[in-house]
């Protein structure tokens, strides 16, 4: 698909691989998140969704990296309420599921995003 094409993406509930060894398989790297920005328009959102803390924090440390995104509270507003089976699910057994966006802002990164190189 085409640079800057896309308005919000949203990962709800991925598979957070929670061993040490296994951290290699999530989706959620600095190397994917950084790609993924490539797709999202200046300004568009990235929303995660998932009931893992720990998975949760990792998301926060590789984005730190990448300083074309900047933590956007509001930026699911217009959809906190709709939830997905995963979500109704775990809501009825008691375990919270934690949402963080954050929108690509280029001005934020100097103006120009250094987007990590594609893998060969």
């Amino acid at each position: 698909s085409p640079d800057a094409c896309l308005e919000r993406v949203d990962v709800l509930c991925p598979d957070p691989w929670p061993k040490r060894r296994h951290e290699a398989n999530r989706l959620l790297s600095s190397e994917f998140l950084g790609r993924l920005a490539t797709k999202l328009k200046p300004g568009g959102i990235l929303h995660v969704a998932t009931d893992d803390a720990e998975y949760l924090q990792f998301v926060f440390e590789a984005i730190r990296e990448l300083s074309f995104y900047v933590e956007d509270a509001g930026g699911i507003d217009d959809i906190r309420d709709l939830k997905t089976d995963f979500e109704r699910d775990f809501d009825a057994r008691g375990i919270e599921v934690r949402h963080a966006a954050w929108r690509v802002n280029l001005q934020a990164a100097g103006g120009a995003a250094r987007f990590p190189a594609a893998a060969t």
